[in-house]
């Protein structure tokens, strides 16, 4: 078989996510390409945008996750009254409701973050996660911003314009956010949980969360 590049695939994927400007493309398996960050993150993306493999194998359109006969597995369901929201930061005013378990210095978070301002009508409470190991230095980034006068601007400051936040320490609820994200094996960010408990793993684009979204606005509308 095969394994043909697309020469059109590594200007497609920049503009596409252009806070991913300093990653490395490279041709892998079959039709996918690795992408890797500074911080040796690897995620695979298929040459058509409609695949990402993260740990998980995910259909971008659909949001489900597959397994290698390609066959759909129903997606683990959050207890959503698991989570405190006093232990978020909270980002925008809306009716709707995402939350989202991210590190700050996650380039596929710092994409989603961009998404962000598109979508319609949503609070969005971010759990901060941070993979030390993966990305040196973001649990001291976290506790600063976590300790910060205003949570919700330090954050977005660090993650859209890259500002570092003033040095503080306090207490945070990092580690029991970090147990909660093991007790639902939760090992990638972003990972985004939806009100009906859903969970996907791996960045969306605003598109397919305002769909999402709609989708849960549908249903409730028709049990009402």
């Amino acid at each position: 078989m095969l394994n043909l590049a697309r020469a059109d695939f590594k200007d497609e994927f920049y503009t596409k996510f252009p806070a991913l400007s300093d990653v490395k493309i490279v041709k892998s398996f079959e039709n996918f390409y690795l992408i890797k960050d500074s911080n040796s993150e690897n995620v695979f993306i298929s040459d058509d945008f409609k695949i990402l493999i993260s740990g998980s194998v995910i259909d971008l359109e659909t949001g489900q996750n597959l397994s290698v006969q390609n066959k759909l597995i129903i997606p683990s369901k959050f207890n959503i009254s698991d989570l405190k929201i006093e232990d978020a930061i909270r980002l925008g005013v809306g009716f709707r409701k995402i939350y989202v378990f991210s590190d700050p210095k996650c380039p596929f978070c710092k994409q989603l973050e961009l998404d962000f301002k598109k979508l319609e009508n949503v609070s969005i409470y971010i759990f901060p996660l941070p993979f030390e190991a993966i990305h040196p230095g973001s649990l001291k980034i976290s506790t600063s911003i976590w300790c910060s006068t205003n949570r919700s601007k330090a954050w977005s400051d660090y993650v859209e314009r890259e500002i570092d936040p003033k040095i503080n320490k306090c207490s945070t609820p990092i580690d029991d956010i970090k147990n909660l994200a093991n007790r639902y094996k939760i090992n990638a960010t972003p990972t985004i949980i939806f009100e009906d408990g859903t969970i996907i793993p791996g960045a969306m684009t605003a598109e397919q969360i305002n769909l999402k979204l709609k989708n849960i606005d549908d249903k409730q509308d028709l049990y009402q």
